[in-house]
């Protein structure tokens, strides 16, 4: 018959519970920072509904319009985040424009292909599939950043 007797089990259940914590918090941290980040490249890849002088003076195959009740910028300004446990999500998620999102960010409107004065003037990032791009457009330094989150957790551990 062989027995053993180990020694110190609480001591590394303690130290793996702090790990599991420290990466915890650690990852939360930057999943906030991350979709932060996400967020405001959404909201500058967003397109832009026209003012009225821009609408006016809007010729060519956009047939951009003025829509009462659309403000410019009522689409990026919808994009929000919210934080749930080593969570985030990102989008437009309530208010006014949540009515045509998604018809906007997946360009099945009649004249998406056709940029109005508004999204003209925001830039040459604004486009089709803007929440999309947000994350695709930065994704290397983005899960650089969740890395950096949990390896100090992981460096803490290794050195005790």
């Amino acid at each position: 018959m062989i027995s053993f007797i180990v020694t110190g089990l609480k001591e590394v259940n303690i130290g793996l519970d702090q790990l599991s914590s420290d990466v915890s918090r650690g990852e939360n941290r930057k999943l906030i920072e991350v979709g932060r980040i996400v967020e405001s490249e959404g909201k500058k890849r967003a397109p832009v509904a026209p003012t009225k002088s821009q609408s006016a003076g809007s010729r060519g195959p956009s047939k951009s319009r003025y829509h009462r009740g659309r403000a410019p910028g009522e689409l990026a300004n919808s994009i929000n985040m919210v934080v749930g446990n080593l969570m985030v999500t990102i989008g437009v998620l309530s208010g006014p424009a949540l009515a045509y999102a998604e018809i906007i960010h997946d360009k099945r409107g009649k004249n998406w292909k056709f940029l109005g004065p508004g999204s003209k003037a925001k830039g040459s990032l604004v486009g089709d599939l803007y929440m999309d791009r947000a994350w695709d457009d930065n994704e290397r330094p983005l899960l650089k950043m969740l890395d950096d989150g949990v390896n100090p957790a992981v460096k803490r551990f290794n050195r005790s």
